[in-house]
């Protein structure tokens, strides 16, 4: 039928994408992404001073990001910036419990 053979073609349409340039755009994306967490581990006099800040750090860049994508795409910043900080900081929560669960289990520190 006509239907199917539309949700077909979407599925499997081909396109003609640079792979190079999607590579690169992936790698600077996260390049600039990661700056933020990490830098104030570079600057500060311990790992504990630090957290706070790249929580801090995290937290707004992902509410910026959040922001540029309500507005391009029209939706609430506020319901975006929450969704997005909110799934992003969770995250980092969740692997910070499953790297103390990997130390309780296996007797290894990271620090």
């Amino acid at each position: 039928s006509s239907n199917r053979d539309a949700i077909i073609r979407l599925l499997v349409q081909e396109e003609d994408e640079n792979e190079v340039r999607a590579a690169l755009y992936t790698g600077i994306s996260y390049l600039i992404g990661v700056a933020f967490p990490v830098t104030p581990y570079f600057l500060a006099s311990s790992s504990m001073v630090a957290l706070p800040f790249s929580v801090l750090l995290a937290g707004t860049a992902l509410a910026v990001v959040a922001t540029f994508v309500s507005i391009l795409s029209g939706i609430s910043i506020k319901k975006k910036a929450v969704e997005m900080v909110t799934t992003g900081l969770g995250a980092a929560f969740v692997s910070y419990l499953f790297g103390h669960l990997m130390e309780a289990l296996f007797n290894v520190s990271a620090l």
